[in-house]
């Protein structure tokens, strides 16, 4: 008798044993306790007053908004483990540090300028550009009020040609003349244009877990403003 107390008591203290915490990152925030890219732990408590809003990305790139008014844990729900590597590269990418890097919580989406898009391909700007998994991309331009013609070729043997860009279109689909290939360089001119731009491409794995895990891969790829529009997207959050 006494064996099946002492049994049931500690039956009932591993149920009463809180889940373990994880390391989750905040990408957005209009709490001032709580920046962009700040690192916490998930069984932190929030109490939050109505109109403010809190958005978490954690390892596994699972996301949770909290908004006031609230009061309770950040994560109520057993969360994964912490991948350190992950969530360290998702906090400098929130917190707008490294190469082209501007705070995820202080926009709201794309800015004047740039594509709403994550995974277009700016013909007006040089450099690292990311691809999305398994299409063809999406050419972009910033001003699309008047016809253009794009000269698009590849530095190496991915071939060459030129396209009519219809008045009104934002975008062309990549032509088939040019072949596609990981980390190849590109020169893209549209009409008009005083130089070319010289596109650097990258084709992003589909093995990649989560949306969220694809804005670091981007990040680290120098796909930066990219992949702040994408993590924007993945975080889910908005006003």
């Amino acid at each position: 008798m006494i064996r099946f107390v002492m049994c049931l008591v500690l039956a009932a203290l591993v149920w009463a044993v809180p889940a373990a915490a994880a390391d989750i990152v905040v990408v957005a925030s209009n709490v001032p306790a709580y920046k962009a890219g700040q690192v916490i732990d998930s069984a932190a408590m929030l109490d939050l007053a109505a109109g403010q809003k809190l958005t978490f990305i954690a390892g596994n790139g699972k996301s949770v908004t909290r908004a006031g008014p609230y009061k309770g844990p950040v994560w109520d729900t057993t969360p994964p483990a912490t991948d350190k590597k992950f969530t360290d590269a998702l906090a400098s990418l929130a917190a707008g540090q490294g190469k082209g890097g501007q705070t995820l919580g202080a926009v709201r989406g794309a800015q004047k300028g740039e594509p709403a898009d994550p995974w277009v391909v700016d013909v007006g700007r040089g450099g690292d550009q990311c691809v999305a998994p398994g299409a063809a991309p999406q050419l972009w331009r910033a001003s699309a009020d008047k016809p253009a013609v794009l000269h698009l070729a590849g530095a190496k043997e991915e071939g060459r040609t030129q396209a009519d860009w219809p008045a009104g279109a934002a975008t062309l689909p990549w032509p088939a003349e040019v072949k596609l290939a990981d980390r190849a360089v590109y020169m893209a001119r549209l009409d008009g244009a005083p130089t070319a731009r010289r596109l650097v491409l990258h084709l992003t794995s589909d093995g990649l877990l989560s949306d969220a895990h694809r804005a670091v891969w981007m990040a680290e790829m120098g796909c930066a403003l990219q992949a702040r529009i994408l993590l924007w997207g993945a975080s889910g959050a908005s006003n």
